[in-house]
């Protein structure tokens, strides 16, 4: 996929199936790809909304259940070519000071501490 400003923020499903077709999408659409691949695999997710929005500039990306706990996983490109593959609060808030990866915690499960090591 290629990442575009203007794709619509619509129903996880149409995005989805919108990403599918014109491989291409913002952030929410990376995020409901993301989704669809992820329930279709068995593995438990949800959709995580930057709170507060700065300037109206929202961000969606999934969490997931994984060995035994809840982590990060954002698809969306960067321009630093980060990779946000499980990661935990703490290497996510890392990566920006915790500006692209602000959210109501409270609406959310416990994530998990430990990190997991990626395979050599």
């Amino acid at each position: 996929m290629t990442y575009v400003h203007n794709s619509p923020h619509s129903q996880w499903r149409v995005s989805a199936l919108r990403s599918f077709r014109y491989s291409s999408g913002n952030c929410y659409n990376y995020y409901s790809l993301s989704r669809t691949l992820l329930t279709r695999a068995g593995i438990p997710n949800m959709m995580i909304k930057r709170y507060p929005t700065p300037r109206g500039m929202k961000h969606y990306w999934n969490l997931v259940y994984v060995n035994g706990g809840w982590y990060h996983f954002d698809t969306t490109p960067r321009t630093r070519n980060a990779n946000f593959c499980l990661l935990t609060d703490d290497q996510m808030f890392h990566y920006s000071s915790g500006y692209t990866f602000q959210f109501k915690r409270s609406l959310y499960p416990a994530r998990a501490k430990k990190h997991i090591s990626p395979t050599p």
